[in-house]
């Protein structure tokens, strides 16, 4: 194949590592340097538990323990991974796969519970989904935890494995959105795009973690087909978390009643649209707040009706405008035959890939911070007035 082979090489060696690099760096065919690393290299506590130390927060040098802040809710990670233990105690037919990540998505206590009813397949994304419906045509329940930045890779079997014989595969879609300091290659950015465009499935997204934990009850026993569920990295808001298991409606809920500019949120970006509630309300309005719940289907009743009573939408979602949420309800309205459109504002991730930063530091980057979007929902208002037609009279 004209490969040229160099090594292996000590990848902790620097200088070794420079002189290979500059003797290969100007050649002209193909080169294959072998170097061997090892992961936690020079620090004991990271060299017997890679895994742990993959990613970690705060914590002492002198012993290795994660520095822990004041009590704070459960990461919908772990909401999820309590719950999917829940319903398997429950339900025998349930299994749970993953690539790789069983710390990551919180599976490692159902792997414990029921290790012969978890797969790790390793990093083989799509060979997860195609496994998925395999199990699924058998009669099981399959539930695929990935994060959304590597569930891209899985889109052909998505389509051709999953969703073209409508399998009931349930998925849940981790670090959705924005994920903070990984960067461009993490965040979850294109997941409600992506699949919005497949035929047959269904999208959901929690504003909190109980929400989170109902939706998956619902999609495990209440609807049939594909089923994606996605949430945010990181903690949930504190709210009660339910024990006992009810039915999410397929339908929006309206928050907070209000008229002429409803704002509209998906999933985590439901407390920024309430806080731009507030401060909309603090200006002279009265808006309403509706928690989307459904990124698909969306239900065609309920949004005649908001479009009908509002002058004004505003979407807010933790994806790229472009294909969002916000894009399909544009799309569904002029199919509504309404007297009058109402006047759509997008907000959501842009189109280019995000940099690296905190989470809050991202936000107000992108303008998405409460009074970045309060602004911009005041500003969009003023530029596009609405025009009350007076009654024709009478020739």
């Amino acid at each position: 194949m004209g490969l040229r082979y160099l090594g292996p090489i000590d990848g902790h060696n620097i200088g070794e590592m420079i002189e290979v690099f500059n003797s290969v760096k100007n050649l002209k065919t193909p080169q294959l340097v072998h170097i061997i690393t090892k992961k936690g290299k020079g620090y004991s506590f990271a060299e017997k538990d890679a895994t742990k130390y993959h990613g970690i927060s705060c914590f002492t040098r002198a012993t290795g323990d994660v520095i822990k802040s004041d009590k704070q809710p459960p990461t919908y990670s772990e909401v999820f991974g309590d719950t999917i233990v829940d319903l398997a105690k429950e339900r025998q037919d349930i299994v749970a796969i993953t690539a790789a990540m069983p710390d990551g998505t919180k599976l490692n206590k159902f792997s414990k519970e029921f290790p012969d009813r978890f797969f790790d397949v390793g990093i083989a994304e799509p060979h997860a989904v195609t496994f998925a419906s395999g199990l699924a045509l058998k009669g099981l329940k399959p539930v695929v935890v990935l994060y959304s930045t590597f569930l891209q890779r899985t889109y052909d079997q998505l389509i051709h494995d999953i969703s073209l014989d409508e399998l009931h595969v349930v998925f849940c879609i981790d670090r959705a959105g924005l994920v903070g300091d990984d960067g461009p290659t993490h965040h979850g950015m294109f997941d409600i795009s992506f699949l919005r465009s497949i035929p047959n499935v269904t999208i959901m997204a929690p504003r909190d973690e109980n929400q989170l934990r109902q939706m998956i009850y619902t999609a495990i026993d209440c609807i049939k087909g594909p089923v994606f569920i996605r949430y945010p990295r990181g903690c949930g808001l504190g709210v009660k978390i339910e024990e006992n298991f009810s039915e999410i409606e397929r339908i929006p809920e309206t928050i907070i009643h209000g008229q002429e500019i409803a704002i509209i949120s998906v999933g985590d970006f439901f407390t920024t649209a309430n806080k731009v509630s507030k401060k909309l309300t603090l200006a002279g309005f009265n808006p309403t707040v509706v928690d989307a719940r459904f990124a698909k289907p969306l239900h065609a009743g309920f949004y005649r009706d908001l479009f009908t009573n509002h002058q004004y939408v505003i979407t807010l979602e933790n994806n790229t405008i472009c294909g969002g949420v916000g894009s399909g309800l544009i799309q569904l309205s002029q199919t509504l035959n309404l007297e009058s459109i109402p006047r759509f504002l997008t907000l959501g991730l842009p189109d280019s890939f995000v940099t690296h930063g905190d989470y809050g530091s991202l936000l107000r980057l992108l303008k998405l911070d409460v009074d970045s979007i309060t602004n911009q929902i005041l500003s969009f208002i003023k530029a596009h007035p609405v025009i009350i037609k007076e009654p024709a009279k009478a020739v």
